[in-house]
């Protein structure tokens, strides 16, 4: 033993197994008590042979590997190698990374993905159901992630990439929705609101939607309404956007929730789009002599 005589703490050699992954034990202790286990086990496929590993056993070491800062599949060796780790979440063999690979692919070409969304869709339908709240509100955006892969497509912004979109709950940390896409991709199904709605138990209801401008479309705006939802939408700057905004006679001074004056305006006036009924149009602007109107953010709102 090594006395240490400046800071509070002393050394000493030990053979017990040690790990530098140790909060994800307390991840396995949550994914077991959730019943993620089980409903893997009893909706993904079963391996082909008495001897295969089940789905399990890969997406076990594979979630602890990117919840430990993982990148690659081959990082998925820092998984196999930490026996301390293993051994405390009843791990047992990890596949090597190259059967991983092949699973992965495999699950890509088959019905894996399908059944791993009802994974995720059941988890989702029980946290819900054991959620205090009885109203959500829903969100809904596409993110672009700029990269230079051969595949990738030219997004609105003028960068290649891709543009996945996700939906999630505002007072729930769950994603309840989402899909890679490619970054050429233009608008956005009704499936990735649609889908909320149908995992919400009976007894609960989505009360407001907060979306991006994809979502601003009369499909959506009357699907939103159809089911009692008010919604807040990034509104495109068409020109009947444009003209709208054009008319506004009233600003006034945008202040913050703390009553903290801003340097921008706020204006309001009613809308319509093709198919649906009025919204109101809500437009911020910059504070200047001459407001340039394409530097305005409208929003169409339904309350």
């Amino acid at each position: 033993m090594i006395k240490q005589t400046l800071l509070n703490f002393k050394f000493k050699r030990t053979d017990e197994k040690l790990t530098p992954h140790a909060g994800a034990t307390l991840f396995t202790e949550f994914m077991l008590a959730f019943g993620v286990k089980k409903l893997i086990q009893r909706i993904m496929p079963s391996p082909g042979s008495n001897r295969g590993y089940d789905a399990w056993q890969y997406i076990h070491p594979i979630v602890l590997m990117l919840l430990a800062g993982g990148r690659h599949i081959d990082d998925l060796r820092e998984i196999a190698e930490d026996k301390a780790l293993r051994e405390s979440t009843g791990m047992g063999k990890v596949p090597s990374s190259s059967a991983v690979g092949d699973w992965i692919r495999r699950s890509g070409n088959g019905e894996g993905i399908v059944k791993l969304k009802t994974v995720i869709d059941e988890a989702n339908r029980k946290a819900l159901q054991i959620h205090e709240a009885k109203e959500y509100t829903l969100w809904s955006d596409p993110t672009i992630i700029e990269t230079e892969k051969y595949d990738a497509k030219m997004t609105y912004k003028g960068v290649k990439g891709y543009k996945p979109i996700v939906t999630a709950f505002k007072e729930l940390p769950i994603i309840v929705y989402h899909e890679f896409r490619h970054g050429n991709v233009a608008g956005v199904p009704l499936q990735a609101l649609s889908h909320a709605y149908e995992l919400l138990p009976e007894g609960k209801r989505i009360k407001h939607a907060c979306l991006d401008s994809e979502f601003y479309t009369a499909e959506v705006i009357n699907f939103l309404r159809s089911k009692g939802t008010t919604f807040s939408i990034v509104a495109d700057k068409t020109g009947a956007v444009m003209d709208a905004i054009k008319r506004i006679k009233h600003w006034r001074e945008l202040r913050t929730e703390e009553g903290i004056l801003t340097n921008r305006q706020i204006g309001e006036t009613v809308h319509v789009m093709k198919g649906t009924e009025a919204f109101r149009l809500v437009v911020q602007r910059w504070k200047k002599e001459q407001i340039d109107l394409f530097d305005s953010e409208p929003y169409c709102y339904h309350v």
